[in-house]
């Protein structure tokens, strides 16, 4: 009896031993497998390329970011959208900056279009008056073309108005109304009025617009010359303007007013001449007086 427990015992004992070892060898193997992997982790570079892995330590240049580019092709995301390899996904909400830069360069050609569109001729027939649509073109008369007036009374009751308008064409038909008044109608139609005549006729004569300026001046030769002493109470103003015209920068407009004056200097009282010569020759202006200058000679010596 003796005999049998104790084989029981040692056989179980060895059963326990066996089980033991193997356990054992089964944690060392897997150990030596894991120091194995660490190993060819650590391998150097010219080991793992000699078998064309090239090299796959952390930090080397296969894992370079250089190497990382984001391609245009799409993969699936997780949040069921659409996004590029280079794992990055930009927000809905943020604006694209193609988008803003083609809205920016629409926004530039519609206001390019807008300026040259402000800076274009009108097309005919827009923007113009009544007047400037029906009436013919009025040019610059001679005065052997101006005719009688069929109405010189009706002319002179808007002669004054129409001078002050802001319509240059109206303007320009009061001044060649005005010539054809002093020649055939002066003493029924301007003379009674001479000197608001005479005012409204200087103030065009510093218009602005060239035409205009000289059709006043040879509204004022044609007054000269046909009213000729009736002028008198007014060459104080008529000889200042007039000197200042001469020395314009236009040479037409200059010459127009050198005509005025040697009206002046033929048909006027030569006492009344001299006095508003004597009176413009005050200017500070040195070229005004020089003007002035030249007609006294003009006056009494008879030189141009």
């Amino acid at each position: 009896m003796g005999g049998g427990v104790l084989g029981d015992d040692l056989s179980l004992s060895q059963e326990k031993i066996a089980s033991r070892l193997s356990i054992l060898k089964t944690r060392r193997g897997r150990t030596s497998s894991s120091r194995r992997a660490t190993n060819s982790m650590s391998a150097p570079a010219d080991e793992s390329s000699a078998l064309g892995l090239g090299d796959t330590r952390p930090g080397s240049s296969l894992f370079a970011s250089s190497d990382l580019r984001p391609t245009d092709t799409p993969v699936e995301n997780g949040g069921g959208g659409r996004d590029k390899v280079s794992g990055y996904r930009p927000s809905q909400s943020a604006p694209s900056s193609h988008t803003t830069d083609k809205d920016e360069r629409l926004r530039e050609e519609r206001e390019r279009r807008a300026y040259e569109m402000e800076l274009a001729e009108p097309p005919p027939g827009a923007h113009r008056s009544v007047i400037d649509i029906n009436a013919k073109p009025i040019e610059l008369l001679a005065t052997e073309d101006l005719k009688p007036s069929d109405s010189p009374d009706g002319c002179m009751k808007s002669l004054i108005s129409k001078l002050g308008s802001t319509d240059w064409a109206i303007q320009m038909e009061a001044l060649n109304n005005l010539r054809a008044l002093a020649i055939y109608h002066a003493s029924i139609t301007i003379i009674p009025q001479l000197h608001a005549v005479v005012r409204a006729v200087l103030l065009v004569v510093d218009n602005l617009r060239s035409n205009l300026s000289k059709s006043a001046l040879m509204s004022l030769t044609d007054m000269l010359k046909y009213l000729k002493t009736a002028m008198d109470p007014e060459l104080d103003h008529v000889v200042l303007v007039c000197v200042k015209k001469s020395a314009d920068t236009a040479a037409f407009i200059a010459d127009e007013a050198k005509r005025a004056m040697l009206a002046m200097i033929e048909h006027c009282t030569e006492q009344r001449t001299i006095s508003a010569l004597i009176h413009a020759n005050s200017n500070k202006n040195p070229l005004i007086r020089g003007k002035v200058r030249l007609c006294a000679r003009r006056l009494f010596v008879g030189v141009k």
